[in-house]
């Protein structure tokens, strides 16, 4: 179950309850990313900065799914709304009903806003690197997944972004939607295969923090 917190231009923008876990889960890997390397800085101060990154975060997925949002409104598709969940986020749209451009379009907008504020952050720690501190590593970090995130969703299989992008590309080839749908979704297994993989590998070398994102 899900709760408002805005309307932007009619699109109501919904938090699913799951996402507190995440909220929760993103702190705790700053606050220990920053622990281990300022251990002077005061545990208060520490908190503090973790939960700035996390807010630049959530507003990271927020772009990325605002992207989607508004390219499906250029291309004349009506938007439901925007629900941020557990491990990231969903734009409620018929992306398909105007055809395999439109499709590709509205699911590669997603990724590319994140690879684009992963370099908006790599700049920012650039410029912030004198001022010492936490705040240029911590900005880094964050530019580091939103990199992790423009990778991750342009991987091809549903139902991540890059998966609707491959189906959307079949379809085009092909002329047939349910065949890019069914090569997507297979993708999908695989994929998903793979990175389950990933994360009991992390597992195995005691590298919790990567296995829990993985």
């Amino acid at each position: 179950r899900g709760f408002r917190i805005a309307t932007i231009r009619g699109v109501p923008v919904n938090v699913d309850s799951s996402w507190i876990w995440i909220a929760v889960l993103l702190v705790a890997t700053f606050w220990a990313q920053l622990d281990r390397e300022f251990p002077d800085i005061a545990g208060g101060e520490a908190f503090a900065f973790a939960l700035f990154g996390a807010l630049i975060f959530f507003g990271s997925v927020f772009l990325h799914e605002a992207a989607h949002a508004v390219t499906a409104r250029a291309n004349g598709i009506e938007v439901h709304g925007i629900t941020l969940v557990f491990f990231g986020g969903f734009t409620a749209a018929r992306a398909d009903e105007k055809g395999p451009g439109a499709a590709f379009a509205i699911a590669g907008l997603g990724p590319g806003t994140s690879l684009g504020l992963s370099g908006v952050f790599w700049v920012l720690a650039r410029a912030t690197e004198s001022s010492g501190g936490p705040l240029p590593g911590l900005v880094r970090y964050v530019a580091a997944v939103n990199l992790f995130m423009a990778v991750f969703n342009a991987l091809p299989g549903l139902p991540l972004d890059g998966g609707r992008m491959l189906q959307s590309v079949v379809w085009r080839v092909t002329g047939d939607r349910q065949k890019g749908t069914r090569i997507a979704a297979r993708s999908g297994l695989v994929v998903g295969g793979l990175v389950f993989a990933i994360a009991i590998y992390a597992l195995t070398q005691q590298r919790i923090f990567e296995a829990v994102w993985g």
